[in-house]
Parts: C-alpha cells; structure tokens; sequence
C-alpha cells in the first residue's frame, strides 16, 4: 500500500514536472513567435521576470492566515461555545429568563466588529417580565468562533439552525439581526424558514443586485453610497481573490466600514470590537464585503407566504421606515 502510495505521489510529480515543462515551452514559443529579433536568451530573462511579479501579486492577494481562539498565537477562549455539523465552534452568550421559563427564544446575530456582547440591551427586570430568553453568538470568523472557509448563505443560516438545535432552543425561535450581520437574516429566510417564528432586522443591508429590486431604483440607491463602499462592493463581487490586496492599499477608495473603525471612547466597547476581530481585520471584512453579493440567488418575490412575520428598521440621513410582512417558504 505504501510502495503504491509512494510510486503515485511520484508519477503526480513527474506530470506536473512535464506539464510545467510544456507550459514553460509553450510560452517560449509564443514569445519567439511575436518577438521574432529576440534571442532564446532574452526571452528566458523576460519570462523569468513576468513569473517573478507573478509570483509577488499573488503573494500580495493572498489574505493572511486567521488565528482561531485556542490555537497556537491565537487568544484564549473564555466564552461557553457548541461545536457545529463541521466540527467548527461557536462562542456565545445569554441574558434573560432560563430557557424553560421562557415565552420568547431570540437569537441575535451581529454586525461588523461586533460580538456576542452587542445583543440588544434590556434590563433584566424588562426581560423577566415579558419572558424573554436571548442568545447573542460570534458570527463565524468574529471574537471566539472559528472562521469558515467556506462560508456562504447557507452555512450562515445553518449556524444559526445548529446553535438553536445544540441549546435546545425548540422547534421554532425569534431571530434579531443588525446592520452587516442582516446577511444572516436574509439567509435564514432563504434556507431555514420554517424555524422562524419571527425574524428583526435593524438598519439591514441589501445585495443591490437582487432580481425584486427596480433596476432604476437600485442603481439610483448604489450611486448614492460612497465612492469607496461602491468600489469595495465592485471588487467582491466581480473578483472576490483581489479584495485583501484592494483593501490593504491606502491610496486606492475602500470601505467607509473599515475607515470608520476608530477606537471608541467607551473602554468597554472598545474593548469588545478588539475581540470581535481577533481573527483578523481581513476576515472580517471579508465577510462583510462578500456577504451580500453572495445572497445574489435569493428573491425579494414570494411565491408562496409563511406564517413568519418579519419587521425592518431601517435608518438613513433624516429619515426612517418600518415594515412587517410576512416571509416567503421558498426563494427563486
């Protein structure tokens, strides 16, 4: 079994040795054929350079790695946490009434450099009284959960599903969803509807691609956005590998998100937005970034009607509107 292993790992390496060599050829012959005055010797120096600033681009797009919570480098973990379907974990908190006394189960998702500490604040004496029992979560790749890489839509909702299912949250709950973490919401909506007994967005964001959106009314909204939130949307959807290298260069426009991460004056809340990226600023931002434009499949057209009623809160310069409607079963 070894000798076989070991006798296929070499032929592996000896076609990529002939491929690599055939490529190398193939370009010699192409630059020779469009440089025709140029001696083998130039042509070699000049593909050696191109591979050379390949080599460097691709280093520079590159993110750099995470640093999960309990790993080598990584920070501590200090938060109760339930292991996932992939085995990744998930850190989270809770306020309220004890789950079996309560009347409501919400579950709060995030937004950017947020945590499991910015659930929505109630008093206690508040939560008590209307039987209300909250679980606030690290989004994956935020504070003390492990980063996804393969996050999508569907694996955002099925966290949301698993952490409900591993703290015995019933068959149906309420979710709570904030700014950037309404990605999850959205998400939830699409794939795991029939757990929602009702779902809150505050200040949601939107994918300004979505097939329900009027395109004149979409284009209008995405003009509207800052130069640099329009070209960090530009750069994740159409060239998601680019967006690390984008984002690191100063001189070139970025997110307003990123450039608003100025320090809090509050100790705490500042306190709590450093743990939140402990796995990174890019990651974060990534997630961001890449988190509407990848809910581009779903609909806002129903086609059929479940008995999930959704409210929106949403804020902009001088003005806000609310809505409740009720979510679609399925999203085309």
């Amino acid at each position: 079994m070894a000798a076989g292993a070991a006798s296929t790992g070499n032929w592996s390496r000896a076609t990529g040795a002939m491929r690599a060599a055939m490529v190398l050829w193939v370009c010699l012959a192409y630059m020779r054929g469009v440089c025709e005055d140029w001696s083998p010797l130039r042509l070699l120096v000049l593909l050696v350079a191109a591979t050379l600033v390949a080599r460097w681009f691709l280093n520079a797009v590159r993110p750099p790695p995470s640093t999960p919570c309990g790993t080598p480098g990584g920070p501590p973990v200090t938060a109760p946490r339930v292991r996932l379907r992939d085995g990744r974990y998930l850190a989270y908190a809770q306020s309220g009434v004890s789950r079996d006394r309560a009347r409501f189960k919400v579950v709060y998702s995030h937004g950017f450099s947020g945590s499991r500490m910015d659930s929505p604040r109630a008093s206690q004496e508040l939560l008590e009284e209307l039987g209300v029992y909250m679980v606030a979560f690290d989004r994956a790749g935020y504070g003390e959960s492990d980063p996804d890489p393969r996050r999508s839509p569907e694996s955002a909702a099925l966290d949301i599903q698993d952490l409900a299912d591993a703290l015995g949250l019933g068959d149906k709950f309420h979710l709570v969803c904030s700014s950037l973490g309404s990605h999850a919401g959205w998400a939830a909506v699409r794939y795991i509807p029939h757990r929602l007994a009702g779902l809150a967005m505050m200040a949601p964001v939107i994918n300004y691609r979505w097939r329900g959106l009027p395109r004149g009314l979409a284009r209008q909204l995405y003009g509207r956005q800052p130069v640099g939130d329009q070209w960090s949307l530009r750069v994740a959807y159409y060239a998601p590998w680019l967006l690390h290298w984008w984002m690191s260069q100063p001189w070139l426009p970025t997110s307003t998100v990123v450039d608003g991460s100025a320090p809090f004056p509050n100790a705490l809340d500042e306190k709590n937005r450093v743990m939140a990226l402990s796995n990174g600023m890019f990651h974060s931002v990534r997630l961001a970034s890449l988190g509407c434009p990848a809910l581009v499949s779903f609909s806002l057209s129903p086609t059929t009607m479940k008995r999930t009623s959704i409210f929106l809160s949403c804020r902009g310069r001088g003005w806000r509107r609310s809505r409740a409607y009720r979510s679609p079963s399925t999203a085309t």
